[in-house]
């Protein structure tokens, strides 16, 4: 998507917020998963910087594609000791480059961006897995993602009540409550009746071991399993993995969430196995749910082809509206080398 106008367009989180609806990204997110499968759109595994000493990572995801044209990168820095100053853990920023000559034509603030992708994705795995009503959700969670997705399952979907699971007793109230503000109804439950309750369940968790026992999880389930993207973190246990039909969004989450790396390396389950995408299922040359009591699980360690397809629509609606901020690097490179030569 090429600019008219010069210099960068700079986004914060504001108006991120203001350009793009639920109903605008799972249109965009669902049309991204059927280029993925046509190969049209290109999407490099993730790089990931390691930094010791805070226990973080910098994770650079780009992409590119031709319908519409576009090149960009999304910019991760995940630091988990921010959690015990409640501090955000993830930061991200996405910069979207002319696909005619390279030049940065916006930088926006991906918080929300990333939010609401991933939450359009587990709704368009929810439809392409667990046909008929959604109108009950467990949600594990009480985070970033837990309310992206609440909002979106809401919006798209039609789901009326979220069965709220969160690490303590009060934090799952007080999710309930925010929910409660933005019209959408919620009850905080534990575990073990969000499972009996609910056939659909989305885990949005920061931990590194089982949210949930497999012997809880009912046959018909599906699960959308969002909250680890490294080897050494699991959500959800290996035994349920096993039996259940997996789904997952690019096959980079094989070996880098442990949900599926774990089970894998300890071979429980083979690769093969592993191996559907949820583009496959959409185009049919893969199967996702055969029978009604099938239990699936649909594993996302997010993907830069869903990324730059919410992003370029951010960037249209910005135009179209006049948002944002104009900031001229170019400009600022020319004064200094007129300070230079003086």
């Amino acid at each position: 998507m090429s600019s008219v106008h010069t210099g960068t367009l700079l986004l914060c989180d504001a108006d991120v917020r203001a350009l793009l609806t639920p109903q605008d990204a799972y249109a965009a997110v669902r049309q991204s998963f059927l280029d993925h499968a046509a190969k049209v759109i290109h999407s490099p595994a993730r790089v990931s910087a390691p930094l010791g000493r805070q226990q973080a990572v910098l994770l650079a995801m780009p992409a590119s594609r031709d319908d519409p044209p576009g090149i960009g990168v999304k910019l991760v820095t995940v630091f988990p000791m921010n959690q015990a100053a409640d501090g955000p853990r993830v930061r991200a920023l996405y910069v979207l480059f002319d696909p005619d000559n390279g030049a940065p034509i916006a930088a926006m603030d991906a918080e929300f961006l990333t939010q609401i992708r991933t939450a359009s994705a587990s709704a368009v795995a929810t439809v392409e897995l667990f046909p008929g009503s959604r109108t009950t959700v467990a949600l594990f969670g009480t985070g970033a993602q837990a309310l992206g997705h609440a909002w979106v399952f809401a919006s798209v979907l039609g789901s009326k009540t979220f069965l709220v699971v969160g690490r303590t007793p009060e934090r799952g109230r007080a999710f309930v409550e925010r929910l409660r503000t933005l019209g959408i109804g919620g009850e905080a439950v534990d575990a073990r009746e969000a499972l009996d309750r609910a056939r659909v369940v989305v885990t949005a968790t920061t931990s590194r071991v089982p949210v949930l026992d497999d012997d809880d999880v009912l046959a018909g389930t599906h699960i959308n399993a969002i909250g680890t993207f490294q080897p050494d973190a699991a959500e959800l246990p290996e035994g349920l993995v096993v039996r259940s039909r997996v789904v997952v969004d690019t096959l980079d989450a094989i070996r880098t969430s442990g949900d599926l790396a774990k089970p894998l390396s300890h071979g429980t389950v083979t690769e093969e196995r592993l191996s559907t995408e949820l583009s496959d299922v959409m185009i049919g040359i893969r199967h996702g749910r055969s029978h009604k009591s099938d239990i699936t699980i649909y594993k996302s360690v997010g993907t830069s082809f869903l990324d730059i397809a919410v992003a370029q629509i951010a960037f249209a609606h910005a135009l179209e509206r006049g948002i944002g901020r104009r900031f001229d690097f170019g400009a600022v490179e020319g004064a200094f080398a007129a300070a230079r030569a003086r």
